[in-house]
């Protein structure tokens, strides 16, 4: 009576031992299709898949990839993957397309001893956004430009891979250089992806290196006003030939336009006609404008 009471304690043991066992796939637990057992990925990414046992020990293991059809149901296609292995990096087989098909990982543990246990996980695959970003690629030094970007939800923008400040979609960079290679990297749904580059056209200002006149206007007598004198822009740089303006006050307010040059000036040593500005000392301001369309006051003169 003690050994057939015994055999019954053992059996009794080894049933709810294998009844109390449950298989995982990575944390999803499900022993049949489920809507709980479900991961989203991103297209083009792969994922690592393990099998685990729960209150028991895995004697072998079989992994089945299917891929599944969203409008009709049945499974498209199915074959073993993993070759035995706990461990399987998946996804294996391309699907037709990410909208109308999906995977399903039907994951068979051979228990230590006695028994089989399932696990049962679906992944469907999103496509990453359409990154894109917008802004001007040509300005001149030291110009702000602002960039837009379009195609998901969260945007981070990179010069040269480095993330600047940005507000929502938009980013405003002021201190840009020529070559430089500004990127946005786009998130939507968890997935992300990087816009086409732009790459930077920054031209340097024009620039001068002296001023010389004719005569010293500075000093002019009365009826001297409103004369000619000649001015030459020598070591003009830049993209010639050049457009000058001269203002009373640097910055170029348009109320203090004082006089335009009305031909081109070339360089490099440019040599032009104007007015004398008023009687006694004065300043004025040379402006310089390319073809370009950089613009600089080089050097407040006499």
């Amino acid at each position: 009576m003690m050994k057939k009471v015994l055999l019954l304690s053992i059996g009794l043991w080894s049933f709810f031992s294998t009844f109390s066992q449950t298989a995982r796939i990575n944390e999803y637990s499900c022993s049949s299709p489920s809507t709980s057992c479900k991961i989203n990925i991103c297209n083009g990414d792969s994922i690592e898949l393990r099998a685990y046992l729960d209150g028991g020990d895995i004697s072998s293991v079989v992994w089945v990839e299917y891929i599944m059809s969203t409008y009709s149901g049945p499974n498209y296609s199915m074959s073993e993957v993993g070759n035995g292995n706990d461990t399987i990096v998946a996804p294996f087989v391309p699907l037709p397309n990410n909208n109308d098909y999906y995977y399903r990982y039907w994951l068979i543990v051979y228990v230590e001893g006695d028994g089989v246990k399932s696990a049962y996980l679906d992944v469907h695959l999103k496509n990453p956004p359409n990154a894109q970003i917008s802004g001007n690629n040509e300005i001149c030094e030291g110009e702000a430009v602002t960039f837009f970007a379009s195609g998901g939800s969260n945007y981070e923008f990179m010069v040269n891979g480095n993330v600047v400040p940005s507000t929502v979609n938009q980013c405003i960079i002021s201190s840009l250089g020529d070559g430089d290679i500004v990127k946005v990297e786009v998130t939507e749904n968890g997935c992300s992806a990087i816009s086409a580059p732009i790459t930077m056209t920054v031209h340097p200002l024009p620039s001068i290196t002296t001023i010389s006149y004719s005569s010293a206007y500075s000093v002019a007598t009365a009826e001297c006003v409103n004369y000619m004198v000649n001015v030459t822009l020598n070591g003009l740089t830049g993209a010639g030939p050049y457009t000058v303006r001269i203002y009373d006050e640097v910055g170029g307010n348009p109320g203090t336009l004082f006089y335009t040059v009305p031909d081109f000036v070339y360089g490099p040593n440019g040599t032009f006609a104007k007015p004398i500005y008023d009687v006694g000392a004065n300043t004025q301001f040379f402006q310089i404008e390319d073809q370009n369309g950089c613009v600089n006051f080089p050097t407040p003169t006499p």
